[in-house]
């Protein structure tokens, strides 16, 4: 992923890659050095979960542009990302022109999630409402009737 990464921002023109990790031990003090103004970031780390290294990114700087790059399609991730402070949401599998538009666009007022994924981002807002609150539907309640919703069996 890294090789195509920095292929296409080179070849964009507009971007300048100020460092690259491959764990998050590493990226804190290449943080701290290079203070770039957009990351990339993966959820899957080898040393530590990305949602974790987020966090922690986030105690001490508001205002990196940050992009979660994954392969994980779930709408909990999503707003997980959302909530932990992400700015935008991408599969790896995102078009170069997804991500660069990503890129050039991600701001802080807003949370971008890839194309592909808006469909379960819509759908989480039908559930936050009055009623499942007042019948205090757990997290698995409400899945189950996304998925329903969506023509899913009970089986299913």
């Amino acid at each position: 992923v890294y090789t195509g990464l920095k292929l296409l921002l080179d070849q964009s023109g507009h971007f300048d890659l100020a460092g690259h990790t491959q764990t998050g031990e590493e990226l804190l003090p290449l943080l701290a050095k290079t203070k770039p103004g957009i990351l990339i970031l993966d959820l899957n780390l080898p040393d530590v979960d990305g949602f974790s290294l987020l966090h922690e990114i986030r105690k001490t700087n508001k205002q990196l542009l940050i992009i979660i790059l994954t392969m994980y399609q779930d709408s909990h991730l999503i707003q997980r990302a959302k909530d932990e402070g992400a700015n935008a949401y991408l599969l790896k599998n995102a078009s170069n022109e997804e991500l660069l538009y990503a890129l050039e666009h991600v701001n802080t007022d807003d949370f971008y999630v890839t194309k592909e994924l808006n469909h379960l981002v819509n759908n989480q807002d039908l559930f936050k409402d009055e009623f499942s609150q007042k019948m205090k539907l757990t997290k698995r309640e409400i899945e189950i009737i996304k998925l329903l919703a969506m023509g899913n069996t009970s089986q299913q």
